[in-house]
Order: structure tokens, then sequence, then C-alpha cells
């Protein structure tokens, strides 16, 4: 493992309105993420990847999503 991020939260992130960037008050209420739970940066031979672990039922085969990167 490289590397472990406790406590992490997704967001709905809407469409931007105008070339301006995005801004966390647009997202709608913060204090309820889309998920929540802990995410892992795993290195597994020559990918690297990120696993989102829900945050209920912890580690191992409750891996919510793993999307590797090359």
């Amino acid at each position: 493992m490289m590397h472990p991020c406790e406590n992490e939260a997704v967001y709905r992130i809407p469409p931007l309105k105008a070339n301006e960037g995005h801004r966390a008050q647009e997202w709608g209420d913060l204090s309820q993420p889309l998920w929540k739970g802990r995410m892992r940066v795993v290195e597994k031979s020559d990918t690297v990847s990120l696993l989102f672990e829900d945050g209920q039922t912890g580690m191992g085969p409750h891996t919510a999503l793993e999307l590797p990167i090359d």
C-alpha cells in the first residue's frame, strides 16, 4: 500500500455554468456526500489503483470501487 486516506467523501459536482471553475458551495449539502469511507492508493506490479472502501463495512471484499491507473 502506498498511501491510506481515512474519512474521504465523494460529492456530485454539477456541470459548470460559466468558465469560472467549480465552487464547493454549489455542490449541494456538503454534510451529505454521495459516499464516505476510506481510500487507499495501492501499487500492484506496474499498476497503481485507487481503492474506495465502504465506510460501513471496512476493508477486504467490501471494496466499493477500484480504478486502475496505467
